[in-house]
């Protein structure tokens, strides 16, 4: 791979332009981690990419070995895996609350106990997310949640 930065006083915004013979993924690696360092995350509708800010993301999920996350109003397919974004957002609001999930805490509106020791998280968006038994601890540390085991049950 071959990278090129050219400083120009002119320049207005910066721009990221990738000439490829193939998309692949290592390619789309590389676009995320880009994104990541500018406070967005590339994601994949159909044959585009989009660059989507940190901020407006909800959530990650992994899908039948696909990646996606979602934004208020569409979903993105993201190459990498899950361990690898957890890796990336470790010190942002994104928080793993299950094998399958990451949340971005600042979506998040409500937290309740849920069934068998687990949480229901409500988004902003209205859309309910369980929180597994493993991260309960985790998301109560991380948000100083204040209520007691089965207390509304």
């Amino acid at each position: 791979m071959k990278i090129s930065i050219i400083e120009d006083p002119d320049v207005v915004e910066t721009e990221i332009k990738v000439i490829c013979q193939k998309k692949t993924p290592d390619l789309y690696d590389a676009l995320s981690g880009i994104g990541v360092l500018a406070d967005t995350f590339a994601g994949r509708v159909g044959c585009e990419t989009h660059f989507v800010a940190l901020s407006d993301i909800f959530y990650f999920e992994t899908v039948d070995d696909k990646v996606f996350f979602y934004s208020e109003k569409l979903t993105y397919e993201t190459a990498l895996r899950l361990y690898k974004i957890e890796e990336m957002l470790e010190s942002t609001s994104f928080q793993r609350i299950s094998k399958t999930t990451i949340v971005n805490l600042r979506k998040v509106s409500s937290i309740k106990p849920s069934k068998h020791s687990r949480l229901e998280a409500t988004l902003k968006s209205g859309e309910k997310l369980i929180v597994s038994r493993f991260y309960v601890g985790q998301i109560r540390n991380k948000l100083g949640c204040v209520y007691e085991k089965n207390s509304c049950h």
